[in-house]
């Protein structure tokens, strides 16, 4: 004996998720993808904590003096691919432009 169910009744649709025949109706709808759009500037790898650390520390714009060894690296252009900060950036940007926005 086999049990099994139409196929169709695998394809379920998730109600929670925003589709272009339901989300693109209105200017609010056009200003929240603005919004979405920049939201992930405000995350920790980016604009939020550590880009201005990567970028600023490296130039005669700033000094850092932290005791934190991670923050004194990028000042003296000592960091590798496993580096926190670099891969927090990466992190960062690889999330805003692959999944929904946090908010």
């Amino acid at each position: 004996m086999m049990i099994g169910c139409d196929g169709d009744f695998l394809e379920l649709t998730n109600p929670n998720l925003p589709t272009t025949d339901t989300f693109w109706k209105t200017a609010e709808d056009a200003v929240k993808a603005v919004n979405a759009c920049y939201e992930p500037l405000t995350f920790d790898g980016m604009y939020g904590r550590f880009m201005h650390i990567l970028q600023d520390l490296r130039s005669d714009d700033a000094a850092g003096d932290s005791p934190w060894g991670e923050i004194q690296n990028v000042g003296l252009f000592n960091l590798n691919a496993a580096s926190f900060g670099p891969f927090l950036a990466w992190r960062d940007a690889t999330m805003a432009s692959t999944e929904p926005t946090r908010s």
